[in-house]
């Protein structure tokens, strides 16, 4: 499996907050294919489908995110992204992952205070 993950500095990210995405094959252990630079000008929706975009030919399945937010969340489904709630450094997140523990989320999940939306809107889902 194939993950986008969104970092700031060595730490996983919220789209909006990340200035790249690393591209992990959990089958090779790991190891990062691709690092995408993404311009900070942009917001978390557009980072989003960028990152989509450039890494489907390389058959990306899901990004991993600190946090996110219903627009964010409903864009990453669009592109038929599974979405994964990590917290902590690249390093912390690779041992997780070869452990196999990280947090798939569902819209139940998603945080109402991200700044993940194109127009700042905040939608409660409960």
């Amino acid at each position: 499996m194939r993950l986008g993950v969104f970092l700031r500095s060595r730490n996983v990210s919220s789209p909006p907050e990340s200035a790249r995405c690393l591209v992990l094959d959990l089958k090779m252990c790991c190891k990062p294919l691709k690092i995408i630079e993404i311009p900070r000008e942009l917001d978390g929706v557009s980072k989003i489908s960028l990152i989509a975009l450039k890494l489907a030919p390389l058959g990306i399945h899901g990004i991993v995110v600190s946090r996110i937010g219903l627009e964010g969340f409903r864009a990453a489904r669009e592109y038929g992204l599974r979405i994964y709630r990590f917290t902590g450094s690249i390093e912390d997140l690779e041992h997780a992952l070869e452990a196999g523990v990280f947090e798939e989320i569902d819209e139940s999940k998603i945080d109402n205070r991200c700044p993940c939306c194109a127009l700042n809107k905040h939608v409660k889902t409960t």
